[in-house]
């Protein structure tokens, strides 16, 4: 459901141009009728590595991720360029582990998630109001759009949507 609430805000971008929550629909703009879907079956070498410390971390200090978190990360020489980018992360394993607890540090999803998107397809493109979509591998470099590729983790595709 919450793969379908991001869809549907990027479908909304793309109507308003990106112009915001507040932004009204262009009527200029046809609505996309087709979209990517792109799924992560592990997360990228940086992120693993986050995973790793904050699973030592997270035992180390009784089950809880500690407010240091920061500082022990900087010390990670792979880590250290794309803090901003780890501080971000580690704000979504934090906020995952109430609900999935030891399974928020797995290195990748539990499920197959193409298999999912794709036994619902009918589902998915009636909510979006689209006619079709392709899910592709965040690991397939020929796949388009590769910014928005990148950002796909498991349990947390990224897409995009345009019209033919």
């Amino acid at each position: 459901l919450q793969m379908l609430h991001d869809c549907r805000v990027n479908i909304k971008d793309v109507l308003t141009r990106g112009g915001g929550k507040k932004a009204k629909v262009a009527a200029d703009v046809p609505a996309p009728d087709c979209g990517y879907i792109f799924v992560a079956d592990t997360f990228s070498e940086w992120q693993q590595i986050t995973l790793e410390v904050l699973k030592r971390e997270y035992h180390a200090n009784g089950n809880s991720i500690p407010r240091t978190i920061r500082s022990t990360l900087v010390n990670v020489p792979a880590l250290r360029p794309l803090m901003q980018k780890v501080m971000f992360f580690v704000d979504l394993v934090a906020a995952a582990i109430p609900e999935r607890g030891e399974e928020a540090f797995e290195n990748r999803a539990v499920f197959s998630e193409r298999e999912v998107l794709e036994d619902n397809r009918a589902f998915i493109c009636q909510s979006l109001g689209i006619a079709d979509f392709t899910v592709f591998s965040a690991d397939d470099a020929s796949a388009p759009e590769p910014d928005k590729r990148a950002n796909a983790m498991p349990g947390k595709p990224t897409s995009h949507f345009f019209r033919r």
